[in-house]
């Protein structure tokens, strides 16, 4: 199905999944790959699309509004990971920065960071770098995979 049908957003119990929605085809996995270090995954996302990865969380995350995210050292941990889209990187536009970051998409609604999705600076201890998963879906045609 399209991502439209699903709406997800997590810890909400007001979005259902669409029985409305029509048209869902079955996709074949050709391949997956587990990725490590950002080159590797620069360019899976160029060659194949958005990558999963699985981050560490601090508290400050949750309050991320806008902006490159840089984790305060003195923030709590949760012990857990959380799962991220990214679907890109840049770096800021300040004169000899070294400030490279991902982009984000989160699954925590369009009200968090950046209308859902964040900047994130590469290289800090959220193991976003370490490691991501790419998934080869298999498509009839080109013109379907740009679609989706």
């Amino acid at each position: 199905m399209e991502e439209s049908c699903f709406q997800y957003q997590a810890d909400s119990e007001t979005i259902k999944c669409s029985k409305n929605c029509k048209g869902g085809k079955r996709r074949k996995i050709n391949n997956f790959c587990v990725l490590s270090g950002e080159d590797a995954i620069k360019r899976d996302i160029l060659k194949n699309g958005p990558v999963i990865v699985s981050m560490t969380i601090y508290v400050d995350f949750l309050t991320y509004k806008s902006g490159i995210f840089k984790s305060n050292e003195y923030s709590t941990k949760f012990s857990n990971t959380h799962a991220v889209k990214i679907v890109g990187w840049g770096k800021d536009g300040k004169k000899n920065s070294l400030n490279k970051y991902w982009i984000i998409q989160n699954s925590w609604g369009e009200d968090w960071g950046e209308n859902g999705f964040a900047r994130v600076l590469i290289g800090q201890d959220l193991n976003i770098d370490k490691f991501a998963y790419s998934v080869d879906v298999e498509y009839k045609n080109k013109q379907e995979k740009k679609i989706n």
